[in-house]
């Protein structure tokens, strides 16, 4: 079964809030959220270097759950939008996901947040949750979105999950064709805006430093 993603840079104005981290880490990498951002993942790397892989500038980047449905007659910055239910909060920055419940026990984390509409910065009447595990050098993150709106939530597509990374990483790397799992060759992006969709092969992609592909 193919996957759907959707990629992009988002260029947007925000207020500076004052940043609550929540933290878990092993010997190979370390991960944080930020409460005042819906509990969204804004830090991922190694432990041992404390170089951040992410781009968490604004509520928009971030590494985050994003789902899209029909036109709500919202905007975003002018643009006209649609029902964009989002973890970390709207495009302006003055509202952030609401988080619910929220736990930390050293080695994985939990959280249940109230997400924001993108372009309308209303609350959306749903629940996003993340599970989240470090094993050796990767982060296995489990979301769930429970959606009990009735109004503009045909859910069209999603982000699988918005994810942003640090520009040194510009080249996304994916397998892209009809014979996958067969060593083929690979497909280099280096995706920009505006958001593009394309197609998974394989259910994997990867974004790799300049000059490395």
């Amino acid at each position: 079964m193919k996957s759907v993603f959707l990629l992009g840079l988002l260029l947007t104005v925000f207020s500076v809030h004052a940043q609550t981290w929540s933290y878990i880490q092993n010997d190979s990498v370390k991960l944080g959220v930020q409460l005042d951002r819906g509990a969204a993942v804004a830090f991922f790397g190694r432990t041992a270097t404390g170089r951040n892989l992410l781009n968490h500038y604004d509520y928009g980047r971030l590494l985050q759950q994003s789902f899209y449905g029909t036109n709500d007659g919202s905007s975003w910055n002018g643009t006209p939008w649609r029902w964009n239910p989002v973890q970390s909060g709207c495009w302006t920055g003055k509202v952030a996901g609401l988080v619910l419940d929220f736990r930390n026990d050293g080695h994985s984390l939990y959280a249940k947040t109230k997400p924001i509409n993108w372009g309308g910065c209303d609350v959306i009447d749903a629940v996003m949750e993340e599970w989240i595990e470090l094993i050796g050098n990767v982060a296995m993150i489990r979301f769930r979105l429970t959606n009990n709106s009735r109004d503009n939530t045909n859910i069209s597509n999603q982000e699988m999950p918005a994810v942003f990374v640090d520009y040194d990483l510009a080249n996304l790397v994916s397998y892209e064709g009809s014979k996958p799992w067969t060593d083929a060759a690979l497909t280099r992006k280096v995706p920009g805006w505006p958001n593009s969709g394309g197609q998974l092969d394989e259910n994997w992609a990867a974004y790799v430093a300049i000059g490395t592909v």
